[in-house]
Order: C-alpha cells, then sequence, then structure tokens
C-alpha cells in the first residue's frame, strides 16, 4: 500500500487528477482497509508539511530527517511532493484531510465517496 499511496501522492503533486483517482480506485479495490489508507494519506501531508516548514527556516535534511524521526526516502519524498504546494495549502488539505477521517467515522459520507471527493478537492 506505501508504494500505491506514494505514486498517488506523486499524481496529485503533478496534479494528474486521471492518474490520482487510477491510483485510489486500485487501493480501494484491493481491499485496503480505508482507515489505514487515510492515515497513510494523512501521515505523508503532515510529513510534507512539517518538513517544508523546516527546510523554510533553514533546517538542513539530516536536521529534519533527525526532528521527524523518518526515513530518508520517505522525507524526500514528502519534500519532493511539497514543492507543489505552498505551508497554507498543505495545511488546508491536512485539515481536509482530517475532514474526511471526522465524516467517514461519523457516517456522514461513505468511505470511498468521502476518497474520491478528497482527492479531487486537491
Amino acid at each position: 500500500i506505501d508504494t500505491d499511496v506514494f505514486a498517488m501522492m506523486d499524481a496529485l503533486s503533478r496534479d494528474d487528477k486521471p492518474e490520482a483517482f487510477l491510483r485510489l480506485r486500485s487501493i480501494l479495490d484491493s481491499g485496503e482497509n480505508v482507515y489505514k489508507l487515510l492515515a497513510l494519506i494523512c501521515s505523508q501531508f503532515e510529513i510534507m508539511l512539517s518538513a517544508k516548514e523546516m527546510r523554510e527556516e533553514g533546517n538542513s535534511l539530516p536536521a529534519i530527517q533527525k526532528t521527524l524521526e523518518v526515513h530518508e526516502f520517505r522525507l524526500k519524498k514528502a519534500l519532493q511532493f511539497a514543492e507543489s504546494y505552498n505551508i497554507g495549502q498543505l495545511r488546508q488539505i491536512l485539515l481536509r484531510a482530517y475532514q474526511v477521517d471526522h465524516n467517514i467515522k461519523s457516517g456522514l459520507l461513505e468511505q470511498r465517496l468521502a476518497l474520491e471527493m478528497f482527492v479531487a478537492e486537491i
């Protein structure tokens, strides 16, 4: 699932919605747990936001990695994806992801629809 989520995030960062939807549907059709998927998406956006903020403060890659305690590959991917967004956009996307989680858990939206709407909004 990590590979598929990275591919979906890569498509989103390139604003390639058809590819992002294809990856999302592939993940969902494989029977992957929606909560696990959403947790991975939130985690990746959290890393993107934190890493971008730290980078803009002048921190080096090793310093960011040490602070965030994430694998170097994941950090580099997060920084690469974060280039497509400003800090305000990343905050808004992350807040929206948390809202999607809430909407699914509270029964306001069906799982698949909620995730598809989230991808469409990014």
